[in-house]
């Protein structure tokens, strides 16, 4: 086995660790709930329960964009939510701070809640957590930043490290090339966008991509 698959394991596995306490939890609240109810219901893997979930979920800008199916599974799992009037606006570029909370959303990292700024002057818990994961590094995002558009650049850096750490560092073509091997990007609409300018920003609907491919390569999905 490759060093790279070595790496790649055990950040899995360290990413895998940080999130069991909150899978837990969430299996004990659902079968002391469970436990509690005098029917018997669906269980939450059921197909006609995750069709019945889809069905409650309505965006007025989605229906029939092309990453609409991928939106909405985004949105049931927790991944992304859209906004309070009814839109979720998936064209719209994605800020780093939002893709931040939908990275940490995505790997199931536990929320750190900083009680004083950390060494780059921020005291938002996605930054600090994926810090402490190894995901982002001192310096990626300035806080004076943190509410710019996120560049494809940025986003592949991030997915990037979050298979293996320390991956991303080189320039922007080398990284997209690893993203490329690793299958965050395929030959398709997100795939060829993301290709053909990485340092253009990108769209809500494309990290809902990216991110559900680095689900699916964790088995976190």
């Amino acid at each position: 086995m490759s060093k790279s698959k070595i790496r790649m394991q055990r950040n899995r596995l360290k990413l895998m660790f940080a999130a069991s306490s909150i899978v837990l939890m969430r299996r004990i609240v659902f079968l002391t709930t469970l436990l509690s109810l005098p029917v018997v219901l669906l269980s939450a893997g059921s197909p006609l329960l995750a069709a019945s979930k889809h069905d409650e979920i309505h965006f007025s800008d989605v229906e029939g964009h092309w990453a609409e199916k991928p939106i909405i599974e985004a949105v049931i799992s927790g991944i992304a939510s859209g906004y309070e009037d009814g839109t979720f606006k998936p064209d719209r570029v994605v800020s780093r701070r939002e893709f931040t909370a939908m990275l940490v959303s995505t790997l199931r990292i536990p929320l750190v809640i900083a009680s004083s700024k950390n060494e780059q002057g921020t005291d938002d818990p996605y930054l600090q957590s994926l810090q402490d994961a190894g995901i982002l590094h001192e310096g990626d995002f300035p806080v004076e930043e943190i509410d710019k558009g996120l560049q494809r650049s940025e986003m592949m850096k991030l997915v990037v490290n979050a298979l293996e750490p320390e991956a991303a560092f080189g320039q922007p073509e080398e990284i997209k090339k690893k993203a490329q091997a690793a299958g965050l990007l395929e030959d398709d609409q997100v795939g060829q966008a993301a290709s053909s300018s990485l340092e253009a920003t990108a769209t809500r609907a494309e990290a809902i991509i990216v991110l559900q491919r680095l689900q699916n390569l964790l088995g976190l999905g």
